[in-house]
């Protein structure tokens, strides 16, 4: 059985599929992204919203693209919403590859979580001298990107307004560890040796009912 997620093909979904991993087949799609189960699953639902095209971090993409993404993001949510309840959207946007910031992956991925976890204060745990800067939303990523600066980007809950944070330093996972340490599994915040195939599979599961309403080819 594989157990990594592969960004890097010049259309995620050329990979999807291929494998036979419920984690690679996204369960809704606009023209240019994907959402899909996330290896490491910590909290059933969790998806990963991830560009067709290679981008190192939501921050790189174009007006447009942002633009696309923050209406799909739209309508993935209110779906998360509606089964799951209370949803945080997050980012560990790398400026450059093999950085920590990336979590390993050197390709662009929103994660989308359903708790109501406060992870912003939960960050400071592990980066005490953490700043937050509020932003309308993520379509303020861009500009952070374009000063060669990593980042953090939260929106909490989801529909409330965003904030950014620029440390020195990132932990690799940052948020993965506010949530693995809150649910009393500090050690399978690396989603590399923590699967989380039950809860991939319930989520999957909830989420392929014939009910749910799936964005399918939107903006």
């Amino acid at each position: 059985m594989r157990t990594g997620h592969d960004f890097r093909s010049v259309y995620a979904t050329k990979t999807y599929g291929q494998t036979g991993q419920l984690w690679d087949n996204p369960l809704f799609e606009s023209e240019h992204f994907v959402a899909l189960p996330t290896l490491g699953a910590l909290i059933e639902g969790w998806l990963l919203i991830v560009p067709r095209a290679e981008s190192i971090c939501i921050g790189a993409l174009n007006k447009p693209g942002i633009e696309e993404l923050r209406r799909f993001v739209d309508e993935v949510a209110n779906v998360l919403m509606s089964e799951y309840g209370t949803l945080a959207v997050f980012e560990h946007g790398p400026s450059s590859a093999a950085s920590t910031t990336g979590c390993g992956v050197d390709y662009a991925h929103l994660h989308l979580v359903p708790t109501a976890l406060d992870l912003r204060s939960g960050s400071a745990e592990f980066v005490p001298d953490i700043y937050w800067q509020p932003v309308d939303s993520l379509t303020y990523l861009p500009k952070i990107h374009r000063r060669g600066q990593s980042y953090l980007y939260i929106e909490q809950p989801y529909g409330n307004q965003g904030y950014i944070a620029t440390p020195d330093h990132i932990p690799s996972q940052l948020f993965r560890r506010v949530i693995a340490q809150h649910i009393g599994y500090p050690e399978s915040y690396d989603w590399r040796s923590f699967g989380g195939l039950k809860l991939i599979e319930s989520g999957v599961a909830r989420l392929s009912q014939p009910m749910v309403r799936r964005p399918q080819r939107s903006g």
